[in-house]
């Protein structure tokens, strides 16, 4: 073990060690962090921005499901920032951030950074509500229930599983059409749509279907085409759009499963013919 009372040059140089990360935490701009974190993002890298972030940040979500809601918020494809001076405090700063997208939405964030390693990092991002409410923090999945608690872990379905899922799910729904009866279809449907709807409301819903007659059949041999890859969205729903090249009418659908042990379950349905 060295002796800093005999080595001079080597306790000077582990002064200017220890002293250097102090002085550039003072001479970094919170600004310039969050910008960066913004572009990051916009660069199609949000693992990269997650791993800059703190500690707690990082502690309330995964990566991957960091990158998922950023995605679904349009964050990933920014037209432009505009950020305002930092209110910066003895222990963290806040900056407020304007997005806007290229689809020309503009969302309004809060975000808090804090001092860790020496560095400004991004803490949290909040937005409000509506006026006079308490912001909300976009990417905590804290309150969201133990089934939330990290959507991305769940397995998306193989290929196979999801053509499964999709015709399983139309053939309930033509047998409905065809008695005149949703009883079984709900029956079939995940627990938390049951929850949220009844047999007399999905029957209101497809009336127009069950009055014209229409008839879906023949789809497990009918050509299925995905629109856009399926996705697994941050509260744990795998949204699934796409249509079946079939005649007279093309049938389009969008669909929404939750995973409810020991099979992913319909959660929502809209069906569209069109020639």
């Amino acid at each position: 073990m060295f002796s800093l009372l005999r080595r001079t040059a080597f306790s000077a140089l582990l002064i200017a060690v220890v002293i250097l990360p102090g002085g550039c935490a003072k001479k970094s701009d919170p600004a310039d962090v969050v910008k960066k974190f913004f572009e990051q993002l916009a660069a199609g890298q949000p693992e990269q921005a997650y791993a800059d972030s703190s500690f707690g940040f990082q502690a309330q979500q995964t990566d991957k499901a960091f990158a998922q809601a950023a995605r679904e918020m349009g964050l990933l494809d920014q037209k432009a920032v505009t950020l305002e001076t930092p209110e910066v405090g003895p222990q963290d700063a806040k900056v407020r951030a304007e997005v806007t997208t290229k689809d020309d939405r503009t969302q309004v964030f809060t975000v808090t950074l804090v001092q860790q390693g020496g560095a400004w990092r991004v803490h949290s991002l909040r937005s409000p509500k509506a006026v006079g409410t308490r912001t909300e923090n976009r990417f905590s999945l804290v309150g969201k229930g133990s089934a939330f608690s990290d959507a991305q872990s769940q397995r998306m379905p193989e290929e196979r599983e999801i053509k499964e899922m999709i015709v399983h799910t139309l053939e309930k729904f033509d047998q409905a059409i065809q008695t005149k009866s949703f009883q079984v279809f709900f029956d079939d449907v995940s627990q938390a749509w049951q929850k949220q709807l009844t047999v007399g409301q999905l029957e209101r819903a497809f009336q127009s279907f069950t009055t014209a007659g229409v008839r879906i059949a023949g789809l497990s041999e009918a050509q299925m085409q995905l629109d856009g890859p399926p996705a697994i969205n941050t509260e744990g729903v795998l949204v699934i759009n796409g249509h079946f090249h079939t005649a007279p009418y093309q049938v389009y659908f969008s669909m929404k499963f939750v995973y409810e042990l020991p099979h992913w379950k319909l959660f929502g349905l809209d069906v569209n013919l069109q020639r």
